[in-house]
């Protein structure tokens, strides 16, 4: 399958920085941070297929996701970008340096390593996800009271309702393609393998109180890339940039020059 026309949001002034979202997101989960660094960058916030209002398509790998994402490089005439990436956007990030790192100054990983994740990670999420007919649903309000008893943390059901969008004829619909990525999860756990060492430098920036990278990784990770660097942010889980944005954006001022 051929690449997609990605959705894209731009805004400031600068060097080129495309920052893509992970799984179940979109890029308005990052327009507090863009907001802050537009004054430096050109920021190309990008909806990754299957998100937010990119197409839906069947397929979807990190194959296909980096080949959008250099679709979109190539249809706005950049040459060469900064490139971050939070969890599965990390995973693009890196899928795009193993096989066009020659396109990316420098990189940033947010909270993902290369390695493979549990299949059933998002088990529960999907659950409550299916559990809402969002056709016939009133109001957020509603499928808040569907999700909780399913999820008990607010702040992860508000990342999840932010996809609701309201229909003009009524009810709601989700904007992400829930049943590609569902059927795809396998593809979006898998890990990014690598044969050689990539020497685009990378900042892996990371949650010390996630577990999405471990000892292992911060061992592991270094041997693939040769100019790396790790910048823990403490007492944050996974979503870095959404619980510290300040220095989420301190990191990316002094990583990206």
């Amino acid at each position: 399958m051929s690449a997609v026309a990605l959705n894209a949001k731009i805004l400031g002034k600068g060097p080129d920085l495309i920052i893509l979202h992970g799984l179940l997101g979109s890029l308005d989960n990052w327009m507090t941070v863009a907001n802050q660094l537009s004054d430096s960058y050109k920021i190309h916030l990008l909806d990754l297929r299957n998100h937010g209002r990119s197409p839906h398509t069947e397929e979807m790998n990190y194959r296909l996701m980096a080949e959008d994402v250099l679709n979109y490089c190539h249809a706005n005439g950049l040459k060469t970008i900064f490139l971050a990436g939070h969890s599965m956007g990390g995973k693009v990030v890196l899928e795009i340096l193993r096989d066009q790192g020659s396109l990316v100054r420098k990189a940033m990983v947010i909270d993902i390593g290369s390695r493979a994740y549990p299949s059933e990670g998002h088990s529960i999420v999907f659950k409550a996800l299916e559990a809402i007919d969002p056709s016939i649903i009133q109001s957020r309000n509603q499928a808040d009271v569907l999700m909780s008893e399913y999820i008990s943390d607010f702040p992860v059901r508000q990342f999840l309702l932010k996809n609701l969008e309201r229909l003009p004829s009524g009810g709601f619909s989700w904007k992400f393609n829930l049943t590609s990525i569902r059927a795809h999860y396998s593809d979006i756990a898998s890990p990014v393998l690598f044969e050689k060492p990539v020497f685009t430098p990378v900042c892996f920036l990371y949650g010390t109180g996630s577990d999405y990278i471990t000892y292992e990784d911060l061992e592991s990770l270094p041997r693939t890339f040769t100019h790396c660097r790790f910048w823990p942010v403490e007492g944050v889980g996974h979503w870095v940039h959404a619980e510290r944005p300040d220095e989420t954006v301190r990191a990316f001022r002094e990583w990206f020059v």
